[in-house]
C-alpha cells in the first residue's frame, strides 16, 4: 500500500524577482521535509524533488546540461541553483547594502536581519560584521544608538545589539512604571480627610464665638 506524500508548495517560476534568494530558502525547506520523512536515498530525494517543484520546473529541468542520472540528486539540485542564481555583479550588490535603511517602526533586530540577508551577495568575507555595523549607524533612525556608535568606535556587532536590546528593555520597564497606578493607604487617606472636615467645621464656630464675646463687651460699655 502507498503511503501519501505531505503535502509541500510547488516552486513559482512566474515570479521572477529575487529567484536566488527564493529557490536558496526553497532548498531549505525541502531539505528540512527530506530530513522529518526519514529519506536519505539519494535517487528518491532527487525524484521528491522534482516531484514537488512542479510542472514548470521540471520541464525548464529537462533542458539544463549536466544534471546527472536518476540516482544523482546532489547534481540535480546545483543544476538547478546554477540556474537560479544569476553572476553577480557584486559592485551592484554593495551599492544596494549602502542604500538600506532602517524602515520606521522596524527594530534594529530586524534591519539588522536585513543588512545580513544583503550583506550575503556582497562578498565581505572576514569584515562583514564590520561593514553591517558600519550601516546601523548610518542607517538607523535612533539618535541614541548613533550618538553612542560614534562615541564608541570599539564596539563589536554584537556589543552593539546588545546596547539596543538593553535600551529597549529599560524602556519597556519605564513605561510599565510610569502607568502603574499609585496607591496610598486607605487609613491615611481616611485620616487626611477627616482633618480636613474637622477644620473647616472649626473655623465658623470659632468666628461666631469671637464675634458673639465682642457683642457682649460694647453692650456693657454702653
Amino acid at each position: 500500500m502507498a503511503t501519501a506524500l505531505p503535502t509541500f508548495p510547488e516552486f513559482n517560476l512566474r515570479d521572477q524577482s529575487n529567484l536566488a534568494a527564493r529557490w536558496e530558502k526553497y532548498l531549505k525547506r525541502f531539505t528540512n521535509l527530506m530530513t522529518a520523512m526519514n529519506v536519505t536515498d539519494a535517487s528518491r530525494k532527487r525524484a521528491l524533488l522534482l516531484h514537488y517543484v512542479g510542472e514548470e520546473v521540471n520541464d525548464l529541468f529537462e533542458t539544463l546540461p549536466d544534471k546527472g542520472d536518476d540516482k544523482d540528486f546532489k547534481k540535480a539540485y546545483e543544476a538547478l541553483t546554477q540556474y537560479f542564481t544569476p553572476k553577480k555583479n557584486v559592485s551592484f550588490e554593495i551599492f544596494k547594502f549602502r542604500n538600506l535603511k532602517q524602515e520606521i517602526h522596524e527594530t534594529v533586530d530586524a534591519f539588522h536581519t536585513r543588512l545580513q540577508i544583503a550583506a550575503k551577495y556582497c562578498e565581505f568575507g572576514d569584515n562583514k560584521d564590520k561593514e553591517i555595523k558600519a550601516q546601523i549607524k548610518l542607517g538607523t533612525t535612533s539618535k541614541k544608538l548613533r550618538r553612542y556608535s560614534f562615541r564608541s568606535p570599539a564596539l563589536s556587532l554584537t556589543e552593539l545589539l546588545d546596547y539596543v536590546r538593553t535600551i529597549h528593555e529599560t524602556g519597556k520597564q519605564a513605561k510599565g512604571i510610569e502607568a502603574a497606578p499609585r496607591e496610598f493607604p486607605t487609613s491615611y487617606c481616611n485620616r487626611e480627610s477627616d482633618d480636613i472636615h474637622k477644620v473647616q467645621s472649626e473655623r465658623p464656630t470659632k468666628r461666631y464665638t469671637n464675634s458673639r464675646n465682642r457683642f457682649k463687651r460694647t453692650a456693657i460699655q454702653l
